[in-house]
């Protein structure tokens, strides 16, 4: 069957607009082909799939989540249960496949948990759960500058420790952070919906009185992508379709 997709989009404007270029990422067809044809497969009315968009895979170094960026999910996420960003890190979720918490026989340091915190690698390096690869979600909205045909994106440098909390965060910096989601078809290959992970909660801190997954936009390396898989927009906005 051919790849296609019906989307609906239906964006919600939030925060006053940074004094900053804002481009909004373009979905990916895979992760919407994968939860139609599941659908199909299973005989449901619908299916649900995160909303993932690998970028620059394979480029560079991966981000070691250290003490001090497990502590900076929990901060960015201030409402959600422990055990809930925890989860968002398992070895089985889309942001560390096979490196992160629940891998058998790797007990990454988990000082979201206060577990196998003194954890080592062979050479005595303490054993941490990366980011597989740099990501983000469809629709978020990011800043960057211009490079021939690229957009060369603005990142959180994750070969450094995160920022203060108070200085940087997902309400002072909206473009440096982004709404983890998953998007659900239908068995005709229509969308349905964009929503928050399961792991959610609601963060009026950043002005969101409603459930949300936030994730930070970190690399430790340049991340570049083609102008073709983005687009300019005026407003910062949120990514959800039929949600809240």
């Amino acid at each position: 069957m051919e790849k296609s997709l019906t989307v609906g989009l239906s964006f919600y404007e939030v925060q006053p607009t940074p004094s900053i270029p804002l481009w909004r990422m373009k979905p990916s067809i895979n992760p919407r082909w994968a939860a139609w044809q599941k659908a199909l497969e299973l005989g449901q009315k619908k299916h649900g799939f995160p909303d993932i968009l690998p970028i620059g895979v394979g480029q560079g170094k991966r981000v070691d989540l250290t003490r001090e960026w497990q502590q900076y999910l929990m901060a960015i996420n201030p409402r959600m249960t422990p055990r809930d960003v925890s989860a968002i890190l398992n070895y089985q979720v889309a942001f560390t496949n096979g490196t992160g918490f629940g891998k058998p026989d790797t007990p990454y340091q988990n000082w979201i948990l206060n577990q196998d915190t003194k954890s080592k690698q062979p050479n005595g390096d303490p054993l941490l759960p990366q980011f597989d690869s740099v990501r983000t979600c469809a629709y978020a909205c990011h800043t960057g500058v211009v490079v021939g045909n690229q957009l060369k994106l603005t990142v959180l440098n994750g070969n450094n420790p995160p920022p203060s909390i108070a200085q940087v965060n997902p309400k002072s910096h909206p473009h440096l952070f982004f709404h983890a989601t998953i998007v659900w078809m239908d068995n005709n290959n229509n969308e349905l919906s964009r929503v928050p992970f399961e792991q959610r909660a609601i963060a009026p801190e950043w002005g969101y009185n409603f459930e949300v997954t936030m994730m930070p936009l970190v690399s430790c390396y340049d991340i570049f992508m083609p102008l073709d898989e983005v687009e300019r927009v005026s407003a910062y906005s949120l990514p959800y379709y039929k949600y809240p």
